[in-house]
């Protein structure tokens, strides 16, 4: 496989883990009872998939609340979006192109997908995820980085470092 195939499947799955971005609070034999599906508070369905020890989404969010029941702030006008004054505290999230149906999932500000409790150091921050899941930790991420370049997923397919 050539280094942009290689790139590229990176890049794929960094995005989609960006983007769902939520890591379960369980352990894994309590998911692999789930069949691979979470389901949200409004009733959405995500597959869910094993990466080493963790557990992740394989899908992006498409949460409009909070698990709590709290509504996200949904900014369709481009002129509003463009107002929210403090990614740390301007909660919103929108669709690509406004379209909920062409399914890439929803796209939160930080502060929404954090519900407004900043990340520091290992703490599990739910924000925008399902009840159970969180948000990765820095920690989490690298965790998932290293066990992709030790199984070859590496930018140049080598089992070292991004250095």
């Amino acid at each position: 496989m050539n280094q942009l195939s290689t790139t590229l499947i990176i890049l794929t799955l960094g995005l989609v883990l960006l983007t769902a971005g939520c890591e379960n609070d369980e352990t894994a034999p309590d998911l692999e009872t789930s069949l691979g599906i979470s389901t949200d508070s409004e009733g959405n369905t995500y597959k869910i998939v094993k990466i080493g020890e963790q557990w992740w989404m394989a899908e992006n969010l498409r949460a409009t609340r909070y698990a709590d029941g709290t509504a996200i702030p949904w900014v369709t006008d481009d002129g509003i979006w463009k107002t929210l004054g403090d990614n740390d505290y301007d909660k919103a999230y929108c669709f690509y192109n406004n379209d909920e149906s062409l399914g890439y999932g929803a796209l939160y500000t930080y502060a929404a997908a954090t519900n407004g409790t900043p990340q520091s150091g290992n703490n599990k921050v739910q924000g925008v995820c399902p009840a159970g899941w969180h948000l990765p930790s820095d920690s989490e991420w690298r965790e998932l980085e290293n066990y992709l370049i030790t199984n070859g997923y590496n930018d140049d397919s080598t089992t070292t470092d991004n250095t």
